[in-house]
């Protein structure tokens, strides 16, 4: 097969809302001096392209030697009630990948942020309960943290129907430190 003609995904009727494309690293944390050094390398894991449409996020990766999983993964959005007209269907404004915890976090316009784990390994939208690894945030606690963030900036009395309208999302000074822009 002539690799260059190869198709990720089929087009299915809904519209590509956002594309990246992000590179599982391993992280290997060492303590010297008091002082936290990151060592990073390339993992033998292969590179992942993340699709956005409306209320899905697919992850795609080539197959290759050594790798965890390959293929087309697809994951539905979940309504996080942060405000009464909250939707999955509300367009992406940022996307960051964070290699210390091999998670992928997405934000939409509606104020709402959205994590898929294990992006490396074994993806899942589903927050794993493991007290060996670092601690694990949810969809909905990181969807909270943003409400209360907006409530506190524009201080009075803020609705339920008052929307977070976040138009931009990305890492600051590593994650899980991230800004963003809200309306």
């Amino acid at each position: 097969m002539d690799r260059s003609q190869k198709s990720i995904c089929e087009a299915d009727g809904r519209i590509v809302t956002g594309l990246s494309f992000v590179e599982p690293r391993d992280m290997k944390v060492s303590l010297d001096n008091r002082f936290l050094v990151l060592n990073t390398k390339l993992r033998t894991a292969q590179p992942v392209v993340v699709i956005l449409r409306p209320g899905v996020v697919q992850l795609w990766a080539d197959e290759s030697e050594g790798s965890a999983w390959s293929g087309l993964h697809a994951f539905s959005l979940h309504r996080q009630g942060i405000l009464s007209h909250s939707s999955t269907f509300y367009s992406p404004s940022g996307l960051v990948y964070s290699p210390e915890h091999d998670t992928l976090v997405i934000s939409l316009t509606d104020g709402s942020f959205h994590v898929i784990y294990g992006i490396s390994s074994s993806p899942t939208a589903e927050l794993q309960q493991d007290l060996t690894k670092q601690p694990r945030f949810s969809s909905s606690d990181l969807s909270s943290i943003s409400r209360r963030v907006f409530v506190q900036v524009e201080g009075g009395a803020i609705t339920q129907a008052e929307m977070n309208r976040i138009s931009g999302m990305v890492s600051f000074a590593g994650f899980p430190i991230v800004s963003w822009a809200h309306e």
